[in-house]
């Protein structure tokens, strides 16, 4: 008689493991015949968790943000029809949990002579129903509401380049922006057997929720007046009066999605005798000034910098920070400039990823070997760099292959316009999925308005930098001294 066979535990296969990318092709199987150009899931804050093919542009972004308003009010609705500019057909599916709030939709973007003068759909159908609660499911888990399994807080995404966390690709729901650091997060599958379990569990009613917080209100900026032209000039002053007169700002860039803990900031240098103005007398600070006086002032943002994150090294050691400080063309062209840069990391303990240097994209066509000369200077050092005003230039993409670039700040001027122009929205869309490839930060500059915002956090950027997100303040208010609010980091802190 042969004796029974020891059982071993059942594998997860990669095939069972329930992702944005197989529940939208469930739907997709589920759908009555037609001709459909994309098929997206979004959660309730708006934000895209899955889209079948290109890219949402702000026109079908807003049908997405306006149909989650208009189901949410109406509890029992399951689907809802729009029409765009285009006339193309938008049919938008509720995804409900099991009591009925809604956690997201699915939108369909159909060709309508596919159609042939029918509604788009009649009604949904038992398999179409299945395929959004299991959808439901996942958005519940992303948000960190499953019920019974709310211990499963992250999923394996599939996308065409391979199988990542959903904390690198999900998008932060809720309100915008979002300013504190995320939490980490545990690694639990999320598998079809888990979620047949969750679509079965009784769950009890909540207690009703408290008033909602208010939404976030912008700000317009301030238009300040221009500054009236220097007396004093980089030339007139000596070393000593250009310290004495330099004094530092951070800018901190807003996180749009969750994953990884570092804050991050740009320094700002200013003069003292403008400081009431907070402006930057052209003849003290310019970014593109070239030979000795450029590269003399940035030397000093840089020593202070140094001399100061020395002194205060619980700013940027008990929880982690960066700061970028922007190059002029005269401190490239100096291949002295990073000299003394490791004996000063040395000597005031600063680690070296902490700080970072920003190159505008029109040095590296203006002086491309000084530019490749300095990356490589910072990849031995272990400094990060940082592309700013970035949009697509041929004679930059070279220096994406970099490992010491971090951070590819796109230009004002594509995300300000890319509500309006098709091109701008293209670029924007380009620049935000290359870096996704290439695994750098994304960071969009110049955010003014919260429509701006929530569709450049739809489409891939990770970061945002505006005056209506955050506001230049002094370098010392991050040590928090008497007068100065403390840093949300720092609250947490003393709340453990």
């Amino acid at each position: 008689m042969p004796l029974p066979s020891a059982k071993t535990a059942p594998k997860t296969s990669t095939d069972d493991r329930v992702t944005a990318e197989t529940l939208g092709r469930q739907l997709r199987a589920a759908l009555p015949p037609m001709r459909v150009h994309s098929l997206s899931i979004c959660n309730s804050g708006g934000d895209v968790l899955w889209l079948s093919e290109g890219a949402l542009g702000p026109d079908e972004h807003s049908v997405v943000v306006d149909g989650i308003d208009t189901l949410r009010a109406a509890e029992n609705k399951p689907m809802l029809t729009r029409t765009l500019d285009d006339g193309r057909s938008a049919i938008l599916l509720a995804v409900r949990a099991p009591r009925g709030d809604l956690v997201g939709l699915a939108m369909i973007l159909a060709d309508p002579k596919s159609l042939k003068g029918e509604a788009p759909m009649q009604s949904v159908t038992a398999p179409l129903r299945a395929a959004l609660q299991k959808i439901a499911v996942l958005l519940r888990v992303r948000g960190g509401n499953a019920g019974a399994t709310s211990t499963v807080a992250q999923l394996d995404v599939a996308t065409s380049t391979g199988s990542v966390s959903v904390p690198e690709l999900a998008l932060m729901s809720g309100s915008l922006p979002i300013l504190t650091a995320a939490q980490p997060e545990t690694t639990t599958v999320l598998t079809a057997k888990k979620t047949d379990e969750v679509l079965t569990i009784e769950l009890t009613p909540e207690p009703p929720a408290g008033p909602k917080a208010p939404p976030v209100a912008f700000a317009p900026p301030k238009v300040q007046p221009k500054a009236p032209p220097a007396a004093a000039t980089a030339n007139s002053m000596t070393d000593q009066e250009q310290a004495a007169d330099l004094i530092l700002d951070v800018q901190q860039l807003t996180q749009l999605r969750s994953g990884g803990r570092t804050r991050r900031y740009e320094v700002l240098a200013r003069s003292r005798r403008e400081v009431a103005r907070k402006q930057v007398p052209a003849a003290f600070i310019a970014p593109a000034t070239r030979g000795p006086d450029g590269a003399a002032l940035d030397s000093l943002v840089l020593k202070q910098l140094l001399t100061w994150l020395g002194e205060n090294p619980v700013v940027w050691d008990a929880e982690p920070a960066s700061f970028s400080i922007n190059l002029s063309i005269g401190a490239l062209e100096d291949p002295q400039f990073l000299h003394r840069l490791p004996a000063d990391l040395a000597g005031t303990g600063v680690a070296a990823q902490c700080i970072g240097f920003e190159i505008a994209e029109q040095a590296c066509s203006q002086c491309p070997t000084p530019v490749e000369r300095f990356i490589a200077t910072c990849e031995k050092i272990g400094c990060f760099v940082v592309l700013d005003n970035f949009s697509l230039a041929p004679h930059t993409l070279q220096f994406l292959r970099s490992p010491a670039l971090r951070l590819v700040k796109i230009d004002a001027r594509l995300t300000s316009s890319a509500l309006q122009d098709k091109l701008s929205q293209a670029l924007v869309v380009a620049i935000a999925q290359a870096c996704k490839v290439l695994g750098i930060h994304c960071v969009a500059k110049s955010v003014e308005s919260q429509a701006a915002l929530q569709w450049l956090t739809a489409v891939g950027c990770d970061l945002a930098q505006g005056f209506v997100l955050d506001r230049p303040l002094p370098l010392e208010s991050l040590a928090a001294p008497a007068g100065c609010t403390k840093p949300p980091s720092a609250a947490r802190r003393k709340a453990r």
